[in-house]
């Protein structure tokens, strides 16, 4: 985390949200607390949205699919 919070500063960017990448089944074994990077408290998401795209966090789209 160090590393992508180091090269996230160097280009002026800030990490608002995490999501981490599971199968359904193990959805239910990840961590749902904020992790802390570069001082700041991250929050876990289930479903993140870049450049209009839906990712859920099994990497599919069917939250994408739903809201469009």
């Amino acid at each position: 985390m160090d590393s992508v919070s180091n090269r996230m500063r160097s280009n002026r960017l800030q990490l608002n949200e995490v999501m981490w990448c599971a199968s359904a089944r193990r959805q239910s074994k990840l961590p749902r607390w904020p992790i802390t990077v570069a001082g700041a408290s991250v929050e876990p998401v289930s479903v993140v949205c870049d450049l209009g795209v839906y990712i859920d966090s099994d990497l599919g789209a069917a939250t994408h699919v739903r809201r469009a």
